[in-house]
This record gives C-alpha cells, structure tokens and sequence, in this order.
C-alpha cells in the first residue's frame, strides 16, 4: 500500500518521506453512505515497480485520512513510526501510538487516519501471501505461532520496547533506503520476517476505545488549536472539561488510551518536536519552549515516545518533512 493524496484537504499538505511514492491503487473519495469498502488487489497497480512486495513510509497532517478498504491477495505491516495513528477497524477506532506494530490481513477492512494530535507517520511492508512460503514462513502460517496472527479475530497488534523498536526503525530505515538496490528483495525478506517475528513474541497491546464524548473532544480541539499557548495542568484540565479529575482520567484512558498527563506530555513533546525542527533552537530551548521545566524528565520522555535523545533526533530529521 502506498502513499496516496489524503482524502481531507487540509492547510497543510503532508510531507513525503524518503521511500514513499504516489499510489494508483488507492483512492481518496470517501465511498457513499453505506457501500461496500473498497477492494484493493495484490497486483501490477499496487506492485508497479514489478517486485512482489513494496515498502513506503506514509505521512498524513492533522485530520487527514485514508477512507476504509480491503485487501484481496495481500497483507500489510504497518510500523508506526512518529505521532499517533487511527486505525479504523469493525467495530470502532484504534490508537496506535509510535512504537506499534501491527499486521493487516487480507479482507480485513480498515481506514488510516492522523487524529487530532497532529501529523502521523508510518511504514507499509505491503506483500502477496506467497512471499511467506518463499522465505520459509509459510509453514509455519499454517501451523506454528505466525498461523495465530492470520487467524486472529482482529489485526494482531503490539508496541515493542526501547531495544526493540531502535531495531525495527533500524530495518525499515535501511530497507527504504536500499530497497531499490540488488539487495531490495533480501532486506525486505530480513525486515518483514522480523516484524513477524516481533508480532508473535512481544506483548499484546491493549487498544483504546474509539470516538471520545463531545466534551472531551471540545477540550481536546482546543488544546491542539492553541497550540502556541500555554497547556493546562491536569486540575485545570478538568475545570475545563466540566468533569471531576477522576471521571477526566478514566475518559482519557478509555478513549485516548493515556492519562491526561501523558496526554499533556505527548502534546509537550510534539511542540518540543517542531522547535528542534527550526533548526536554529538548541534542545534546552525547545525543551522550555514546550513547557517542560525538568530537563532531565524531558529527555527521558522524548527517549520513550521517539525512541532516542533529542538532538539525535534533530540530526536525523535534518532534511526531511517537518512533523
């Protein structure tokens, strides 16, 4: 699956990452009310380049989406890297934050969506069912612990640890650089088994619930859309929701899959994000700019949300689209 136009037109456009592509195969009209997802098939259209798989880092700004659809003769792995995705299934929404790794079977239906915490961005590893076999997993989909992912009722769906996720970004990042190279086909066989393999041993992510109340999506509309002031505390958090700061935290981590001050903490650091993103601010600035007062915290969150410090971070972004 690739990286087609986003189905909302937004103010800004989403960036395109190294690896991505535009996608025929994908279309971003929504569909009328009540018609049948549509289907997309493993073939020329989604696999142009005439390999038998295909890897894409996607990227959608805030509110952005991809309609819902199904596979017909292929699966994907989906990697998030940065930000939050929505993930659409039956019978509601998903978070998956960055870090999570998930695999979409063929018929499963499903949309993609950036939510209202700001732009998304993830990997596809799109590949025929065959590609299993080639690379001696088919087996082991039939009979082994793989057979339990494509049989689940619902996409399988972890978030690794620190060690694990350096890996996989590690993978990904080389396959989308060397993909087109004599050694495409044997780096995606490499990543793809990993990722597998990843999916069967780590530990099961518990997702959130769905679409949040209207008062908890007011309040979250407003901090996103004042994204230049400065974020509330959790006791003004829910003078703001009308709610008693109990009833706020249960809201929030049935429907976001957070606290409120992971919440606040995510927002913090998405901000911190764009300021090391102008290049000229140093980590301590973005790190006050962002509202953190404890520079040693900072750290440590920006570590477990990117996956490594933050001026490593800045230097790795270097010449890419902004978040």
């Amino acid at each position: 699956m690739k990286n087609p136009p986003p189905a909302r037109r937004s103010s800004v456009k989403p960036g395109k990452p190294r690896g991505s592509k535009p996608c025929p195969a994908l279309s971003s009209v929504s569909p009328p009310a009540g018609a049948a997802p549509r289907v997309i098939r493993g073939d020329a259209r989604l696999f142009p380049s005439g390999r038998p798989w295909h890897a894409a880092a996607v990227r959608l700004a805030r509110r952005d989406r991809f309609t819902p659809h199904t596979h017909a003769g292929f699966a994907e792995l989906i990697w998030v890297r940065e930000g939050v995705l929505q993930h659409e299934l039956k019978p509601g929404t998903v978070l998956l934050p960055a870090g999570t790794l998930t695999l979409v079977r063929e018929r499963d239906v499903h949309g993609l969506g950036a939510g209202l915490e700001g732009a998304v961005e993830w990997v596809n590893l799109a590949f025929p069912l065959r590609q299993l076999r080639k690379i001696g997993l088919w087996e082991a989909a039939a009979t082994g612990p793989v057979r339990s992912l494509f049989a689940a009722p619902a996409p399988p769906v972890v978030r690794l640890a620190e060690p694990q996720r350096r890996e996989a970004d590690r993978l990904v990042s080389e396959l989308l650089e060397k993909q087109a190279g004599a050694w495409g086909g044997l780096l995606f066989h490499r990543t793809m088994t990993w990722l597998l393999a990843a999916l069967v041993v780590a530990e099961p992510l518990t997702p959130a619930a769905g679409e949040p109340p209207d008062w908890l999506a007011r309040v979250l509309a407003d901090l996103v859309r004042d994204d230049a002031g400065p974020l509330p505390d959790t006791r003004e958090l829910a003078r703001r929701c009308g709610r008693v700061p109990a009833h706020v935290s249960r809201a929030f981590r049935r429907h976001l899959g957070v606290t409120p001050t992971g919440y606040l903490n995510r927002l913090r650091l998405d901000r911190a994000a764009r300021l090391l993103l102008q290049g000229h601010r140093k980590v301590l600035g973005a790190c006050l700019g962002a509202g953190f007062r404890n520079v040693a915290h900072f750290y440590r969150l920006f570590r477990r949300e990117y996956g490594m410090t933050p001026l490593a971070w800045q230097k790795r972004r270097a010449g890419r689209p902004p978040v």
